[in-house]
């Protein structure tokens, strides 16, 4: 287990753990206090992405083929060339979306390895 001081954290977020389990923006020293002083024990937070590298490479693939499969085309991915400049844009068109999402397309957990502490 790790210890780090509120000021040096780096996540956006901190997750306070008690009565309850609350996730607290890290910058609201504020609130963040009122926790401590509740008795709660103020953890770290590990961050996922939601929409990562995979998804664009497998999931948008996967959705043009199971559309239409769904409307009776069952061949239609023989068809439809997913190397070619085209979808290679719709791609990078996604990656772009995903880019300008910044933390909301990010997933926090409460990481127990590691203890904020609030002065």
């Amino acid at each position: 287990m790790k210890t780090i001081k509120l000021e040096e954290y780096q996540e956006p977020y901190i997750c306070a753990v008690g009565e309850t389990i609350e996730y607290i923006p890290s910058d609201n020293l504020e609130y963040i206090k009122k926790y401590k002083e509740k008795g709660y024990t103020i953890y770290g937070v590990v961050s996922q992405e939601i929409f990562d590298e995979t998804f664009i490479e497998r999931d948008i693939q996967y959705t043009f083929e199971r559309y239409a499969d769904d409307n009776g085309y069952e061949d239609m991915s023989e068809y439809i060339n997913f190397d070619s400049e085209a979808f290679i844009k719709i791609k990078e068109a996604v990656r772009n979306f995903i880019i300008r999402l910044g933390d909301n397309n990010l997933k926090f957990f409460l990481d127990k390895k590691t203890i904020v502490e609030v002065d």
